[in-house]
Formats: C-alpha cells, sequence, structure tokens
C-alpha cells in the first residue's frame, strides 16, 4: 500500500495522480516543496484548482483534505449541494472532499473531473446573479488592479513629500 510517510511512495502518488489528471482533461504540475512534501497543482475546466499535498510529515498521513477552488480568473460557481454539501455557500467558490488512502483520492478526484468537465457541479444561474451584482471576473480583476495601482501611487506621492 502507498503511503506518503515513504519517500519512494511520494514521488508514486504524485506521478500516478498526475497522469490520472492528465488523462481526464485536466492540468497537472508536480512541485517538490521541501525535503518531505510534494505537491500536485491541479487546474481545471472553468478555472477550477486544485493542490494535493503529499506530506512526509502529514500528523494525518493519508489523510487527505481536498478544497478545490476556483481562480480568480473564473466566473464558475458551485451548486449549493455539489460536492456533497461541503461547499461555502457565501459565494460558492469553494469547496471540499476528504479522502482516506491513495485509491480512494484517485477515485475521488477522477469523480470530481468528471462532474467538472460535464458541468454537472457548476450553478450557472448563481454565477449569472453573481455577475450582474458584482461584475464578471475580468471586471472584477481590473477594478482590483485599478485600486492597488492607486494605493501604490498614493505610498509614493506621501513618500515624495516626507
Amino acid at each position: 500500500m502507498l503511503t506518503e510517510k515513504r519517500k519512494k511512495d511520494r514521488q508514486t502518488m504524485a506521478t500516478v495522480l498526475a497522469d490520472l489528471v492528465r488523462e481526464n482533461g485536466a492540468e497537472a504540475e508536480i512541485r517538490e516543496r521541501g525535503k518531505r512534501e510534494i505537491v500536485v497543482e491541479i487546474r481545471t475546466a472553468r478555472g477550477v484548482c486544485l493542490n494535493v499535498d503529499f506530506d512526509g510529515e502529514s500528523w494525518q498521513p493519508d489523510v487527505h483534505v481536498l478544497s478545490w477552488h476556483t481562480s480568480i480568473d473564473s466566473d464558475a460557481c458551485f451548486k449549493s449541494y455539489a460536492f456533497g454539501g461541503s461547499v461555502n455557500q457565501c459565494h460558492r467558490r469553494k469547496a471540499t472532499d476528504t479522502a482516506e488512502g491513495f485509491d480512494r483520492l484517485c477515485t475521488v478526484v477522477k469523480r470530481r473531473l468528471s462532474q467538472i468537465a460535464n458541468g454537472s457541479v457548476f450553478d450557472l444561474e448563481f454565477e449569472q446573479e453573481r455577475i450582474a451584482r458584482d461584475g464578471t471576473a475580468a471586471e472584477r480583476n481590473a477594478k482590483r488592479e485599478a485600486a492597488f495601482a492607486e494605493w501604490i501611487n498614493h505610498l509614493e506621492t506621501k513618500g515624495a513629500t516626507n
């Protein structure tokens, strides 16, 4: 049985998971974080992201908490009852799964990738309501960038007068 407690297993688990993700139409990148941690960064259709961490120093090894989230560049929102009801009800852009053991992890990720690809986890009506209220992701990002530039300008101007 593969376990994230063993270095060789962590690399195998990351490679197998990344291959599974790619076979199911999503992007996967493996990154090492220190000597005892490997992360698989997953990005799917409509900007849904997930980082799966294989941590040799985990206080709860082989129990995976999967924090799905939508990218800041996406307007996607999850159905309130998707992911077994573990969706953040405020903005519906984050959801959580859990999986105990590597085989279960692969099963859960594959199922979610299928649901993301077929669109069954998304709430298009809620997305449109949010866009009508807050603007599109591109519009929100432009406002954020403008506010940041204004703040930087303020700091530079304030610094120049002191």
